[in-house]
């Protein structure tokens, strides 16, 4: 995980703003994946169903400001060991990935890059606008 990759997930929808079935759908394909980076395709469906039913209950009153690129990545990165915390997949441990995401050097950094690159919104004036839209069309 780097600070590219944190700083296009932060970019991302907040989980809070999709609407319930689709963010289930979005976190049973990402914890699938989890047990896929871990070679459990046997007992991925099962645990997934349940795992992603729990955790969309969970995000939403805990982590319900990040994005599912976020989630994503705090996940992949929890599950191989990028935390240096036990990489089991269950709830607890899931939990303990988010927050060590929520603290790590990378998402604070591209946190900082993302603050420094903001710029004040110009506001235009709708009939300056129209005018520039016509000069343009005619030439």
């Amino acid at each position: 995980m780097n600070s590219t990759e944190v700083i296009n997930a932060l970019k991302g929808t907040r989980i809070s703003l999709f609407s319930p079935e689709t963010r289930r759908s979005l976190l049973l394909s990402v914890v699938k994946s989890l047990y896929k980076l871990k070679s459990m395709d046997d007992e991925k469906d099962l645990k997934a169903t349940e795992i992603s039913r729990v955790l969309d209950a969970k995000l939403l009153s805990d982590f319900g400001s990040l994005t599912m690129e976020e989630v994503k990545i705090a996940l992949e990165a929890g599950v191989c060991g990028d935390f240096e915390t036990n990489t089991s997949i269950n709830i607890g441990n899931i939990c303990n990935w988010l927050k060590c995401y929520i603290r790590c050097d990378a998402r604070m950094e591209a946190k900082r890059i993302l603050e420094r690159s903001k710029e004040p919104i110009k506001v235009v004036d709708p009939e300056v606008l129209r005018q520039k839209n016509l000069e343009s069309a005619r030439r």
